[in-house]
């Protein structure tokens, strides 16, 4: 479902699948914070996409909303995106695991993909490190204090946004399952260990920045 803000369509889906009004609400509230909740008859994710426009400097993030019933998984999109493009690919592939496994199979591998889509904006952030880096060693000036401000900001976001989803699955690790088999789990595992790389990633572009901006402080006393 791509559009959250039409309330009618929105109910008429709740009403098809089950779905609470409280659910409902929140899928519409874009601010929300990422969240798991198990219900009766579903599970529902709220996540959150953090990423770079291709004509803006500045990140940019939506939520995503994930509901997991016995036989179906809805997705709610606040925004046209293409993030899980490659997903529908999957599923038109006949011979695609999406398409021989169980629901819950897909459920994860929407997770893993909101995870892997991670990954571009690590590169754009250690790009824009290396280039804090170099100027550094040529001129340090305020405007570069001022553009490793910003940078070390985004890191700290960011790092909120992955350890927000850290938890999510974690919950989903360690609570009883009854939407997700035991097999699936390690699939979950797998994306546990990929969020884990990412923050250790950006644990150290935090000590980075710090420290650029310390170097930019005792250039600038110096002038």
């Amino acid at each position: 479902m791509v559009g959250v803000h039409d309330a009618e369509i929105i109910q008429k889906i709740g009403d098809a699948f089950g779905i609470s009004n409280l659910t409902l609400e929140e899928i519409m509230n874009t601010s929300h914070l990422p969240k798991i909740e198990e219900f009766q008859n579903y599970l529902f994710v709220i996540a959150r996409t953090f990423f770079y426009g291709q004509s803006s400097k500045k990140p940019k993030y939506s939520n995503i909303s994930l509901i997991l019933g016995k036989n179906f998984v809805i997705t709610f999109h606040e925004k046209e995106n293409d993030l899980f493009k490659h997903i529908e690919e999957r599923i038109n592939n006949e011979s695609s695991l999406l398409r021989n496994k169980k629901n819950d199979y897909l459920f994860c591998s929407l997770l893993d993909t909101l995870v892997d889509h991670y990954f571009p904006t690590i590169e754009h952030i250690e790009n824009k490190i290396e280039k804090i880096e170099v100027a550094i060693t040529d001129n340090s000036n305020e405007k570069l204090l001022h553009d490793v401000y910003h940078l070390r900001q985004e890191v700290v976001i960011f790092s909120k946004i992955v350890r927000t989803e850290r938890e999510l699955l974690n919950t989903l690790l360690h609570q009883d399952q009854k939407f997700i088999e035991t097999e699936t789990i390690r699939y979950i595992h797998d994306v546990y260990e990929h969020v884990i790389h990412l923050l250790e990633t950006l644990d150290s572009y935090r000590r980075i920045s710090q420290d650029c901006m310390s170097s930019i402080f005792q250039q600038l006393a110096t002038k």
